[in-house]
């Protein structure tokens, strides 16, 4: 799960479009801090794992059964805003919503075509670096003009 949310958060990171969102800019805000946050623990899960076994195998019997628990629950969220705003009839808004998570460049279909890399035996989520990205993020969210700057708790 830790390395699917992680692919996530880095998909959701490098589009193109993550600053502005399809959503409402304060969760969109949210959004992108648990992305950020996402990518900097993105190897602990995985050396807890590795202390008490890391057995290859079992990593790829898991593969399918994340994507079969998470996709369809994100689907079905997904629907379930829509019914709420009732938009759920209406062509347009699914044509445009499902291009947005499974479209080129989409953040789930970028997820779901980099899950088998963890399937590798020297898999280790440290070998692909973010540290560049996650940086860019941090500045943009927490910098000096971070949008999110004035949620920081002020010590002083």
């Amino acid at each position: 799960m830790e390395h699917f949310t992680a692919v996530m958060a880095e998909a959701t990171l490098r589009a193109e479009d993550a600053g502005e969102g399809h959503i409402h800019p304060d969760l969109n805000e949210l959004w992108l801090w648990h992305a950020l946050e996402e990518l900097e623990h993105k190897s602990v899960s995985y050396e807890v794992y590795e202390t008490i076994g890391n057995s290859r195998l079992e990593r790829l019997l898991a593969q399918p059964l994340v994507v079969a628990t998470v996709l369809p629950a994100m689907v079905a969220s997904w629907a379930w805003l829509l019914a709420g705003e009732g938009a759920l009839t209406k062509p347009r808004d699914l044509a445009q919503g499902l291009r947005l998570m499974f479209g080129p460049g989409a953040i789930l279909r970028t997820t779901l075509a980099r899950l088998p890399l963890f399937g590798r035996r020297d898999f280790h989520p440290a070998r692909h670096d973010t540290s560049e990205l996650e940086e860019r993020w941090r500045d943009l969210l927490f910098g000096p003009d971070g949008t999110l700057r004035e949620q920081l708790r002020r010590t002083s």
